[in-house]
């Protein structure tokens, strides 16, 4: 069990890396050296306990930052290679199901930003196992937006379902 203490000095680890992830400069190295692949443990883990939750959207949050590579120029297509060779895209979908609100949004955009992309989009769609998974966790996650009535996050996977039919 992780205590409060022990999260909040990771998410501070976390925050520096998320710094990186946004300079331009140096979000290529991190990419470069696989550094996201030492986050995905934080993604996998299902226990709802506060501060691994807290420990998640930090974690979360540097993937997001590294997301906001423009995808389309000569090094974004190397950050696209990446998150989708290191099977981010998963562990987005898993923390989409069963997660937090908080994190479920984070998660959400980082998926959406993927599938934004024609790479991504192929992807998504290269077998029919992992095209039902995106789709019946959207389709949880639009439903549990509509029942709690978080309508103004529901365009985000509105909006991934809207890109997957045409």
């Amino acid at each position: 069990m992780l205590s409060m203490r022990e999260a909040t000095r990771a998410c501070r680890a976390l925050a520096l890396f998320q710094v990186m992830a946004d300079n331009p400069e140096t979000r290529k190295d991190l990419i470069k050296a696989k550094i996201p692949h030492y986050f995905y443990p934080f993604l996998k883990s299902c226990r709802d306990e506060k501060p691994l939750e807290y420990v998640r959207i930090t974690a979360l949050g540097v993937l997001g930052a590294l997301t906001k590579v423009q995808f389309d120029d000569p090094y974004g297509s190397h950050a696209l290679h990446f998150f989708l060779e290191s099977e981010v895209v998963p562990l987005c979908l898993k923390c989409m199901d069963v997660c937090d609100e908080m994190s479920r949004k984070v998660a959400t955009l980082i998926v959406m930003k993927i599938l934004m992309q024609e790479r991504g989009m192929s992807y998504c769609c290269a077998t029919p196992e992992r095209f039902f998974s995106i789709v019946q966790v959207l389709r949880i996650l639009v439903l549990l937006l509509y029942l709690t009535n978080v309508h103004s996050f529901l365009c985000s996977p509105v909006h991934m379902y809207y890109k997957r039919q045409n």
